[in-house]
């Protein structure tokens, strides 16, 4: 197996693309996953505006930073094999296709009302036995990406969870706000404009997590 240093992430999100690049092949050649991982990761993030814009020509606005998420989630659990800057870019472009596609198949399948994502579980589980968006777009998706979901949402109080998850189910922060004041007396003082933050904040407490 070929010799692989891996560099810590401060090193990492110094290098160009190009070296970046060169660094997931050695690391991918030395059989050190969560070194590509977490390589693909800085990369695919340093593209999160272009992948925002493409998905904001073809997704409502309220939807768009969660595909965003979902494209990016699914890139770094996807294993890149090419060699160069314009090979990635090609590759994070289909990502972002599929996912859009996907994002488009399930509103058929569940209009928005309906909830995107909703299977009922015990009483004992906090999500409702609501789940993620599969990151790959099949039943099988990466089992790490759900853990960190699941971990960053327990750092969250009750109503902000429930804020999350009405929100990752469909639901906009205006038709959220009133939905969890109805649900916690305690929180009568929930805004569209809080909703929007608390996911927010999630959203990139789940980034900085994937990265």
């Amino acid at each position: 197996m070929a010799k692989f240093d891996e560099l810590s992430e401060h090193t990492l999100n110094g290098l160009s693309d190009e070296k970046l690049i060169n660094y997931i092949q050695a690391a991918r050649d030395a059989g050190a996953v969560p070194a590509v991982m977490k390589a693909v990761g800085i990369l695919a993030f340093r593209y999160e505006e272009i992948t925002r814009g493409r998905v904001t020509m073809k997704v409502p606005r309220d939807d768009i930073e969660d595909v965003t998420g979902t494209i990016l989630a699914s890139a770094i659990s996807s294993a890149f094999e090419g060699s160069s800057v314009g090979e990635f870019r090609a590759w994070l472009r289909t990502i972002t296709q599929r996912r859009i596609a996907d994002y488009h198949e399930e509103r058929e399948r569940h209009p928005p009302g309906e909830g995107l994502v909703e299977e009922r579980g015990s009483d004992d589980d906090d999500t409702g036995g609501r789940t993620l968006p599969d990151p790959k777009g099949g039943p099988d998706g990466p089992v790490e990406i759900k853990m960190i979901f699941q971990s960053v949402l327990e750092t969250r109080s009750e109503v902000h969870r429930r804020v999350i998850l009405l929100t990752i189910e469909g639901h906009t922060a205006k038709e959220v706000a009133p939905l969890v004041k109805q649900e916690f007396p305690k929180a009568k003082k929930m805004t569209e404009a809080n909703a929007h933050q608390i996911f927010s904040r999630f959203r990139k407490d789940m980034r900085d997590e994937l990265r």
